[in-house]
């Protein structure tokens, strides 16, 4: 059986038209090979990682992972020193999390948040407590001079406006008369120790 018995005819074909057809494919194969190449070579870094790790940071120049916990710390992988370039496989990063360096450095970072937030705590304890020591003073003075104590928030004033005080500016003043009276008693309860002591 034969093509030619069905219609098909036989046709000489020239060898330059074949040479060409050939270099075509040839470019065809070529051009797919380099388009896979470029995609394999093409990284893409997903910017929805920086929201969902916080201490990732991507430089965009160099197509570098970095994490600023491990780099904030001093320690010594690839993330913290010269960045990783696998920036297209999220698997890196879940192995970055994975390791020591990582998770001392999370460990760190939260004892660095904890001894801020103490000292916060402590510098406003220590302004509250100034606050309290400068009206007893005031309150004192007051007594001492055999003044009315409705007179403490004036003369809380006037030293507020001398800058000899310098008060706590929050929601808790301790200036009225009532305070003064409470403050007047406490010291005198503590006079009263030491005298009787």
């Amino acid at each position: 059986m034969s093509l030619l018995q069905y219609g098909f005819e036989l046709k000489r074909v020239r060898s330059d038209s074949l040479q060409n057809d050939q270099a075509s494919d040839n470019e065809d194969n070529s051009s797919k090979d380099a388009k896979k190449s470029y995609k394999s070579n093409n990284k893409i870094f997903k910017l929805k990682w920086l929201n969902e790790f916080s201490w990732l940071r991507y430089d965009e120049i160099n197509k570098r992972m970095y994490c600023t916990l491990c780099m904030r710390h001093k320690k010594k992988n690839k993330f913290a020193t010269e960045g990783t370039t696998n920036i297209s496989r999220k698997s890196a990063i879940r192995e970055h999390i994975n390791t020591e360096d990582h998770n001392d450095a999370e460990k760190l970072e939260s004892s660095r948040i904890q001894m801020e937030s103490l000292q916060k705590e402590f510098t406003s304890s220590n302004a509250n407590m100034n606050h309290i020591v400068d009206i007893m003073r005031a309150v004192y003075f007051l007594a001492k001079k055999n003044l009315p104590l409705r007179l403490l928030s004036s003369v809380i004033e006037l030293l507020k406006e001398s800058g000899s005080l310098d008060l706590f500016s929050g929601t808790i003043t301790y200036t009225n008369n009532i305070s003064g009276h409470e403050f007047l008693e406490a010291i005198s309860n503590t006079i009263k120790e030491e005298i009787w002591n």
